[in-house]
Order: C-alpha cells, then structure tokens, then sequence
C-alpha cells in the first residue's frame, strides 16, 4: 500500500555534497578514513559518488574528522537543508528499490530529457491503456495490485511535462512503434495522445522510418538526464544497464554518438507528425 510522501535532499546536493568531500578527503584512502573516523569505508563511497544519502550527524562526525569548520562547514551542511524536493516515490515503499529511486530522484530535477526507445514510446507520453498492455504482457510477476502502482508511478512522472518548469523531451522512436499495439483502441489513443504532447512547445518527438534500415535502429533503450545547474553531470541510463546508471565523459560520448547518428536518420518534428496522422488514417 503507498504510503505518505515526504521531502528530501536533492538529488543535485548528493551530487555536489560527494563531490566535495571526495574532494576534501584528497589522497588518503577510502579504508583509511573509514578506520580512523569510524565509518564504513563502502559507505562513504557510495556517498561520494552521490549515490547515498548521508544523515546530518554523519556528516557532523566526518567534517569534524576532517577538521572543517566556518563557512566551509555551512555550505556543506546546507547541500542536506536546502533545496528539499518533494519524494512522492516514497508513497511506493518497497515497489521502488533504491536504484529506481535515484532515478526518479534526478528525473524530478532534469531540465531535458533525451532518449531513444526504440521500437516503443516513451514512457513520458504513454497512455494509461498503452502502458498497462506493456506491463500485462512483457513484465513478470505483477500482480493486479502491483499493476495498478506501477501505472500511478507512470502517471506521477508524465507531470514533469506540465507546470511552470517543465521538462523538455527530445524522443526519437522507430516507426514500429506506430503498430505497437494490435487492439484498435489501444493505438488510436495513443497516436492521438502523442499528437496532442507534439503541440507542446517543451517536447520533440522525430520518428526514424523503417527505410532507414539497421543504422536506424538504437541497440538499447538509452537516455540521458541534463541539469540547468553549472557544473551539473549529464547522466545517461540504459536498458542494459538494468536502472544503474553512469556518468563519466565517455558515456556521454558514447551516447551523444548514439543519438546523433539515429538523429541524423530521423524525419523532421512536423513529417513526424504527418507520419502519425497517416498512420492514423489507416486504422481509423
């Protein structure tokens, strides 16, 4: 049963926090400090990697290990108080493991989100019936229950599309993904729902013909999350990657590569549309 939400520390703050400390710790080895300061040394990697959250005494007891105080101090502390954001995934308790979690942490604070998906939809612009015949049909193990959360958990993300600072989507989807589903009804209000989100000045959609040939198809569902702050790291998620996610320059090459080259096959925003509508016109 979901439970209430509440606030937390914000994605971008892990970020920054890990980034500090990993800096202020320099040369000395992880095990060292741990030993020292009395810490897990897993722990405290996990935390400068920005992949942990770190409670305000732990962080009391490192920065007091390290020796930093005044303004210093402040501003590291104030990376776990400012900048809260609301955890509606909490509501979801165990239906949303720590991986996924990070995940839909950062998505609440990206600025741009750009993915190719293949022969599917993305699922910021699946409808509820779209995205419950994916679920029935390709997912193992859900119950009714379960089915009906992971449906309220889509939902709960699509509203990141909306508001006074909306997400910006930029999707390249293959042209299987117009005969996605063999239930009439199904499709045609999803290819009407996708017609309305390609009026929405914060969403690209651009669909690679099947003419296009292998070099059009992506060998993995993959996006990437980027950040208005300075310095912010663009973070790309893969479906081979399970819900791990990397960020290093050379992942991001590799995906900026990726996407480009699909990119580059890709029809225009408003051909798209066309296509859409045609397709459209033949299952109507």
């Amino acid at each position: 049963m979901a439970t209430q939400a509440h606030k937390t520390v914000s994605a971008i703050n892990l970020e920054a926090l890990g980034a500090e400390l990993k800096k202020i710790r320099g040369d000395r080895a992880l095990h060292v400090v741990g030993k020292e300061a009395q810490m897990d040394p897993g722990y405290l990697s996990r935390v400068e990697k920005g992949k942990q959250k770190i409670g305000e005494k732990s962080l009391v007891k490192l920065l007091d290990f390290y020796e930093i105080t005044g303004v210093l101090r402040e501003e590291l502390v104030s990376y776990l108080t400012e900048d809260l954001v609301v955890a509606w995934w909490a509501k979801y308790g165990a239906l949303v493991p720590p991986t996924f979690a990070r995940r839909l942490a950062l998505e609440a604070e990206a600025c741009l989100l750009e993915e190719l998906t293949r022969d599917t939809f993305g699922l910021m612009f699946q409808t509820e019936a779209f995205a419950r015949e994916i679920i029935e049909n390709e997912w193992v193990g859900v119950g009714p229950d379960d089915l009906e959360l992971w449906l309220q958990i889509r939902g709960e993300r699509q509203r990141r599309l909306f508001g006074s600072e909306p997400l910006r989507v930029h999707s390249l989807f293959h042209e299987d993904a117009l005969h996605g589903s063999a239930v009439r009804e199904i499709i045609v209000g999803q290819l009407e729902h996708l017609l309305e989100l390609a009026e929405l000045d914060n969403v690209t959609l651009q669909m690679v013909p099947r003419s296009s040939g292998r070099p059009g198809r992506s060998a993995a569902v993959v996006d990437r999350l980027s950040f208005s702050e300075e310095g912010a790291p663009k973070v790309v998620f893969s479906e081979g990657l399970g819900t791990h996610y990397v960020r290093e320059p050379q992942d991001n090459q590799r995906f900026q590569r990726a996407f480009t080259k699909v990119w580059r096959l890709a029809l225009e925003p408003g051909d798209t549309v066309a296509a859409i509508q045609d397709r459209l016109k033949e299952i109507r």
